[in-house]
């Protein structure tokens, strides 16, 4: 795990490095991964074909397959979209949401998995409904929202807020003795944990690429076969029609059917090869980093006054506010060490309002991040709860 595979961090500001903590918001890029994208533009620019003999189709198929074992599914049950936004779209406008239907997500979810089961269900006359999750991070009973009408269960694996984990696999065990169906976001942990979709206890599973290593604009929706074979597209255009007619039209089989237009071939490339680099440095190693990094910048802050830190148990991000002191301030003063993290209110609307706060400061660590990164945030913060103590 080197710093020196990234050029993001040959960039100097004033002549200092850059230490960089917001790979929750999206990671930086290794050269594995920007060569091959240059090297599809070089040497393979051709236009995805309705052959299925031409060479980029061949290429685009084998990284697929490439992705698919990184999340031990099978081929023909990865679709790829622009980002995770999209897959949990497209399932909301796909799974034939009824009136009176039921879909529960958490307090915690990152708006992109809430809005658009709210949108599909005051169109469709369905409700939406919302599982308890207390100040740490834990998730009530979920057997306690379960009901008849309850469709579809959406929840992040990892919060991007709290940093917190949810156990899928005993949730899922629950929402499918209930005979629902269980959406997995993944896109905090399927970057830094290893996956295995089968004994997950989860149908569909949606990430983005740009949250681990590969570019932005490329996603993918993982869902059971015998699911996606029963689903309609959400979208329609070239590419995923087997024949069209004035009146009617026969579409490919899944995935090909969910994929309208011209595919982003180059972004799928780029994903492929950052799976392929995740891969090599061990997705386990990649967790134990994490979690060390976490603790250290946990227990070298337990002491700073008027610093707050938000839940526990956290994977690979925490989020704080010190009390005098806007979340906002905070990333500008950082910002000036060549310290960068982020703040705002992380997309998670609605847990920030439970918590009766506007914005918070957030840190997250990934596989390029070491000790001496968190000790120079560590130095900066302390300063910062020194000058800024109550009186």
């Amino acid at each position: 795990m080197n710093k020196e595979d990234f050029p993001f961090f040959k960039r100097r500001i004033n002549n200092r490095e850059i230490i960089y903590l917001n790979s929750a918001s999206t990671s930086q890029k290794p050269f594995h991964v920007i060569d091959a994208i240059n090297d599809f533009y070089e040497t393979y620019n051709f236009s995805y074909s309705e052959n299925e003999n031409n060479e980029v189709n061949e290429i685009y198929e084998a990284n697929r397959r490439k992705i698919a074992s990184f999340v031990k599914a099978e081929q023909e049950e990865i679709i790829f979209t622009k980002g995770t936004t999209e897959s949990i779209n497209f399932l909301a406008s796909s799974l034939d949401i009824k009136k009176g239907d039921e879909v529960l997500v958490s307090e915690l979810e990152h708006d992109s998995n809430v809005l658009p089961w709210q949108q599909i269900c005051k169109v469709k006359g369905a409700k939406l409904k919302f599982i308890k999750v207390n100040n740490e991070g834990e998730l009530d009973d979920i057997g306690k929202y379960l009901t008849k009408k309850t469709k579809v269960v959406s929840l992040s694996h990892v919060s991007n807020f709290l940093g917190t984990t949810f156990n899928i696999s005993e949730i899922g065990k629950k929402i499918h003795e209930n005979n629902s169906l269980f959406v997995v976001d993944g896109n905090q942990s399927v970057p830094s944990i290893k996956y295995n979709v089968k004994e997950s206890n989860i149908d569909f599973l949606a990430f983005s690429g740009h949250k681990m290593l590969g570019p932005s604009g490329i996603g993918v929706l993982y869902g059971k076969k015998e699911l996606l074979e029963n689903l309609k597209p959400y979208q329609y255009g070239s590419f995923m029609s087997q024949k069209i007619e004035t009146n009617t039209s026969e579409l490919k089989k899944t995935p090909f059917k969910f994929e309208a237009g011209t595919p982003n071939v180059e972004g799928v490339i780029g994903l492929g090869a950052a799976v392929n680099y995740l891969n090599k440095i061990g997705m386990e190693n990649i967790e134990y980093n994490n979690r060390k990094l976490v603790n250290l910048f946990l227990e070298k802050t337990d002491g700073i006054k008027n610093l707050h830190v938000y839940g526990k148990n956290q994977e690979n991000l925490v989020s704080f506010n010190f009390d005098l002191l806007s979340a906002g301030n905070v990333s500008a003063i950082l910002n000036r060490e060549n310290i960068f993290i982020n703040s705002g209110n992380h997309n998670v609307s609605l847990f920030h309002k439970k918590l009766k706060i506007d914005e918070s400061a957030r840190i997250s660590f990934y596989l390029y991040n070491n000790e001496e990164d968190v000790n120079a945030l560590v130095y900066v913060l302390e300063k910062i709860g020194k000058s800024f103590a109550k009186k």
